[in-house]
Parts: structure tokens; sequence; C-alpha cells
């Protein structure tokens, strides 16, 4: 039996990290839908028709069988083509600052939102297509939450924000980019990157939430440059064309 070294050897995975759930052969989200067929296909046929075990199970097993075959492994794909979309594309509106303050806003405004947050519908912007009909823009406003963008001034420091409004709350989303950490390490390594990572979660105040969106992205400019060089100084035309292929092959898997 070899003793692995945790300095050296790279981490394990397990293997079925990323893949879709499931109880044996049965996807996870089939268990629902397939639910809801048996108790429609046991009151068809021993409810109102009293056709006995024989027919349940046949009806059963047809619906759950059909369902399958038309949703497979990602029933939302499936559902999502008899829900229509509020347009035919998204587009940007033409909204206005409203202050968050009340007794910021104008007379006509205040009016209407009074001393409540106001958010108002942008109306769909119709525009004439080449087939002669019409097609429907929505604007992305009305789904988000964007109140404004701000920019915070203090101790000699700046920082900019986006203030999220939903309903009487108001929350302030701070972005930012950090260096990532690589998905093959030690085990030394990782317990740097840990401890690193508990002692600023330390500094979140109380009540608020941090988001990490993770990546993985490559830079293929330093090799593109350096095969875009090769395949210029080469004298021989078949190492030139493979170096191209080569350079294009990496531009398309980056």
């Amino acid at each position: 039996m070899t003793i692995r070294d945790p300095e050296k050897d790279f981490i394990r995975v397990n293997k079925i990290l990323g893949k879709q759930p499931s109880i044996g052969f049965i996807p996870a989200n089939q268990i629902i839908p397939w639910f809801f067929i048996t108790i429609i296909s046991y009151l068809l046929t021993m409810g109102f028709f009293s056709l006995g075990l024989g027919w349940f199970f046949t009806v059963s097993f047809w619906f759950i069988v059909s369902w399958w075959l038309l949703t497979g492994n990602q029933p939302h794909l499936f559902t999502d083509q008899f829900r229509k979309p509020p347009g035919d594309e998204w587009c940007n509106g033409d909204s206005f600052y409203i202050s968050p303050l009340p007794s910021r806003r104008s007379s006509r405004i205040g009016k209407k939102g009074n001393h409540s947050p106001l958010k108002i519908k942008l109306k769909p912007k119709i525009v004439p297509n080449q087939f002669g009909g019409n097609n429907r823009f929505m604007p992305f406003q009305n789904e988000t939450d964007i109140c404004c963008l701000v920019e915070i001034n203090k101790d000699g420091r700046q920082a900019s924000a986006i203030l999220l409004n939903q309903g009487s709350n108001y929350q302030l989303v701070f972005a930012f980019r950090t260096q990532g950490f690589h998905d093959l390490l030690l085990n030394s390594e990782v317990s740097g990157f840990a401890a690193s990572l508990e002692e600023g979660m330390r500094e979140l105040p109380r009540g608020e939430k941090i988001t990490f969106c993770t990546g993985c992205y490559s830079d293929e400019t330093s090799r593109c440059q350096e095969l875009e060089q090769l395949a210029n100084t080469t004298d021989l035309k078949a190492v030139s064309v493979l170096t191209r292929n080569e350079q294009r092959r990496i531009q398309q898997l980056t």
C-alpha cells in the first residue's frame, strides 16, 4: 500500500462533483413530476374508471416514459417552451433618476411617492421589423432592483457601489475583482488559503454577506504571439500552416 505525501501529492477530488444528483438511474429532478403522474394515473384508472391495478401500472409507466422522453434530464428546457416571454428581446429603458430620499424628489414625483419607496415601471418599446410586424422590447430595468450607482468618499478612500431597492429595504453592493485559487492545490496550500479566508471573513460587519462568483479564464495572448512569430519566420510552408492551425485552435479553446 502506497502512502501519499500530503505535501507533494495532489488532493483527490470526488468524481461526482458537478454531476446531476440522482437516485439510482432516476434523475432527482424527475422525482416530483413522476410523483404527480402516478397520482393522476391512479385517479384516472382506479378512481374514475375502476380499471384495476394492471391498468394503473400500465398507464403510469406509459406516462412516465413519455414524460422522460420529452423532457430528458433537463425538464425546465421543455416546460419553458410553454411560457411566453414578456417580449422578443431586452432593451435599455429610458429611465430617469429618482432619489431614495423623498425630500430630494421633485414636487411632481413627491406627491406620488409620498414617503415610501418609488419604482416606476417602464413601458416596452414597440419597433417595426422587416416582415411588416412589430417586435416588443422589454426594458431590463423592470426585472432588476437597481436604484442607482453611488460613490462613497470616506477617510480619503473612494468606492463605488450599486444601490438596490427592494420595497422599503435598501442595500449597497460593492463589486470587486480578486485573484482566485487554483483548482489543484497541495494540503499545505489549502490550509493557508483557508486561514486567509477565515481571517478576511472576520472583518465583515454583522448582518452583511459576501458572494464569490468564480470562474476559470485563460489568456492566450503570449502563446499566440509566439506562434505568430514562428509562422512568420519559418521557411517551410508546412510548418507555417501547422503553426497557424495550432494558433487558431488555441483561440477557439480560450
